[in-house]
């Protein structure tokens, strides 16, 4: 089964040549998918590693996971080139790193089969969690990784990886690896960059860049800025759109909630000071860090949208733009498109 798509990454990374490609990706995260059996254990719940309450979907909606997996394979056409997975694809916390290790690979060959196209995948903070987590992690994914790109990755201690896809540049980073210095990776990558260059850059990590305060992130919001570049990330359980801007450049992050807890329709919010409220209450305990979200991000922030419920994305990129569709997982409505750029 591994050789088909050795050549389709092959192919893939051969298609950098050509200028002006018009073609699509999908994008999923948070699916926090995990079979009961693998954690819901004694062994388990004395894990320290354990959730104080297990987010695991699959044994409840493995027929709307299979669904989603269905309708993608039918409607990618001869358009999809590949799947960009953003990290939690498992609930981790297993009773054992031989468990955590068989259900990374169930679920990473289980959507790669089911699609027909490579699957890109990030680290998320479940994916490598809990006892024997980040040995299974590095075990299963390092390789897997390997089968779609077609060449070795950019570290042998962290899953970083770049796909080249016509003039377009993918920056996947994994930023739960002990160590990783993901930031590190992505402004090496971003700088190399020669603006101008390349059409679309798009920066792919399992946490959110924007609206969060600190160096790391504000270094990559700028760098990222200069090619009015994407940033693609999960872990908040959100479909979202935001949109920053300053100095005639943006930054567009789109994040997915691909996960089942409670699947139903997808409900646009675009209340931007309820949503900023919101963070700061969450995310900024000190006051300085509220500050400089006030002074940062608020001001720039030129769209915001928010869909409620679990969906996946596609994109759909030509010379012409970027323009990306929510499909509500359980599949009850059309897509909600938004033109990017």
């Amino acid at each position: 089964m591994k050789r088909p798509f050795l050549i389709v990454a092959a192919l893939l990374l051969s298609f950098a040549v050509f200028a002006g490609e018009a073609y699509s990706f999908y994008f999923i995260s948070d699916t926090h998918l995990g079979d009961q059996a693998s954690y819901n254990t004694e062994k388990t719940q004395a894990n320290p590693f354990k959730t104080k309450k297990n987010t695991a979907r699959a044994d409840k909606f493995m027929g709307t996971f299979d669904a989603m997996l269905k309708d993608m394979a039918e409607k990618k056409g001869t358009g999809v080139r590949f799947l960009i997975e953003g990290g939690d694809l498992i609930e981790g916390a297993c009773t054992s790193e031989k468990v955590h290790e068989e259900q990374l690979r169930k679920y990473l060959y289980k959507v790669r089969n089911a699609v027909g196209v490579p699957v890109f995948p990030v680290n998320g903070n479940h994916d490598d969690w809990g006892l024997g987590g980040p040995e299974a992690f590095r075990r299963v994914t390092f390789p897997f990784i390997r089968e779609q790109i077609g060449h070795e990755l950019a570290s042998d201690k962290a899953a970083h990886y770049v796909v080249r896809q016509a003039d377009d540049v993918y920056i996947f980073a994994d930023y739960h690896t002990n160590g990783s210095d993901s930031s590190g990776f992505i402004l090496k990558e971003l700088k190399a960059l020669k603006v101008g260059e390349v059409r679309y850059v798009f920066v792919i990590l399992h946490p959110n860049i924007l609206p969060f305060a600190g160096e790391a992130r504000a270094a990559i919001r700028n760098e990222l800025a200069k090619h009015n570049g994407f940033v693609l990330c999960g872990h908040s359980h959100a479909n979202q759109v935001y949109v920053y801007g300053k100095d005639g450049r943006t930054v567009t992050q789109v994040t997915a909630g691909t996960c089942f807890a409670a699947p139903n329709q997808l409900r646009e919010k675009r209340d931007q000071e309820a949503f900023f409220k919101w963070f700061i209450g969450h995310y900024c305990k000190r006051k300085g860090t509220a500050e400089e979200v006030r002074r940062e991000y608020i001001p720039f922030t030129k769209d915001f949208v928010t869909f409620d419920g679990a969906a996946y994305a596609r994109f759909d990129l030509s010379d012409d733009g970027v323009v990306v569709s929510f499909q509500a997982s359980d599949l009850t409505q059309p897509p909600k498109k938004i033109r990017l750029r």
